[in-house]
């Protein structure tokens, strides 16, 4: 077998389609994982529509439709109907139509990168940069003078200790992937993978994010042992995490009182109850077309929903938010021929990203944060490397 490159051979050598691929792909991560500014979100839809737009000959002869595509469909169609019905304003009905371009276009981006047989380059890229971002951001926290008790609050897009600790789980689990697959290949420069592997992990346990952190526990645990049944597992584990997790928020009080002990910072208040009970009335009086995704409650620990199911129902409407569980059914269905290597990638992401959605992601289909890394990144990787073999002319694992 022929090794895998390190990261700086990644980028060398002949500059073919690919490398120019990898590069516009390093440079999407390297906004999202170390910036925060205005103007990150339209680079961002500039690299990625470029990306697209260097390889539409090979996205035009991809013809075959997958199961994965009739549910992402409906789910579109429903959002979009959902703000037409509810004359909801032109303003929040452009604002969810580019936000389903970035996300097909994310699926695109997928198809893309998995078609060359050197795909695992994305996997090092992400380790890389996400490795690189945690290690800054832990230096940054102590140079400020904050105890080792604070909260991390990586750097980049997030701004936030829980939507960047799933940015980088990511990270992390592509470490992981490259390191232990199924079908991990002699890397050069392991070590270097498993400093990223540490330095991720440090920076998502300093997060002190409860549920990403649980969620990240069960993927790890997946990305070993769903190898072994090949079938919805990973939907099925994602479901029933997405409902342990949110029956914790529901009995918070209960299970606080039998672990935890005054002052202790994971012990917290998690805001999140007063929040769905507010969800509830406005699902139960707007249950069709939802109240669209510009709402925000009038609470400033608690402005949106908390949960992603719920927050889909919320704004978009109870079809939508079914639509969107048949997606993710969709996906975990079309993942099971997808090779040993992205397989475990993206499996153990989708059973992450539902944890996580027990108690944040209000809106999957939002724009300009981490989500698209750690749920659409996976899933686009998962199911393009399906597409890419069969366009026939796709990636070998």
């Amino acid at each position: 077998m022929t090794p895998e490159p390190s990261p700086a051979q990644m980028l060398t050598g002949k500059p073919d389609l690919f490398t120019v691929n990898l590069a516009l792909f390093a440079i999407l991560a390297t906004m999202f994982y170390g910036f925060n500014g205005a103007w990150v979100p339209q680079a961002f839809v500039i690299a990625l529509f470029l990306l697209n737009a260097l390889n539409v000959r090979y996205l035009l002869t991809i013809r075959r439709v997958t199961a994965i595509s009739v549910p992402l469909t409906i789910t579109a169609l429903l959002t979009v109907t959902t703000f037409i019905s509810h004359r909801s304003g032109s303003q929040a009905i452009g604002i969810q139509l580019f936000n389903l371009f970035v996300v097909m276009n994310i699926m695109l981006m997928g198809c893309v990168l998995m078609s060359d047989p050197r795909w695992r380059g994305v996997l090092t890229v992400l380790a890389c940069i996400a490795s690189v971002s945690a290690a800054a951001a832990i230096v940054l926290h102590f140079a400020e003078g904050l105890p080792i008790t604070a909260r991390l609050v990586p750097l980049g897009r997030a701004a936030n200790p829980i939507p960047g600790a799933g940015g980088l789980f990511v990270g992390f689990m592509a470490a992981l992937t490259l390191l232990y697959g199924a079908d991990a290949r002699q890397v050069r420069g392991q070590n270097w993978l498993r400093a990223a592997l540490a330095i991720t992990g440090i920076g998502m346990l300093m997060t002190q994010s409860r549920t990403p952190l649980g969620a990240a526990t069960v993927a790890v645990i997946c990305f070993f042992m769903l190898e072994r049944w090949r079938t919805r597992w990973p939907f099925i584990v994602g479901a029933v995490l997405w409902v342990l997790l949110s029956a914790a928020i529901l009995f918070e009080d209960s299970l606080k009182s039998i672990v935890c002990s005054s002052g202790d910072l994971l012990c917290r208040p998690s805001n999140r109850l007063a929040a769905w009970v507010w969800v509830r009335d406005a699902i139960i009086h707007n249950p069709v077309f939802g109240l669209t995704p510009v709402f925000r409650f009038d609470d400033a620990l608690a402005q949106h929903p908390h949960n992603g199911l719920f927050g889909l129902a919320m704004f978009y409407g109870i079809p939508t938010a079914l639509a969107f569980v048949g997606f993710l059914f969709a996906v975990a269905s079309v993942l099971q021929t997808a090779p040993s290597g992205i397989f475990a990638f993206s499996a153990s992401m989708l059973v992450f990203s539902m944890g996580y959605m027990a108690t944040d992601l209000s809106n999957a289909f939002s724009f300009a944060n981490m989500h698209l890394f750690f749920l659409w990144l996976p899933i686009a990787l998962g199911v393009a490397h399906v597409w890419s073999h069969d366009a026939g002319g796709g990636a070998k694992a």
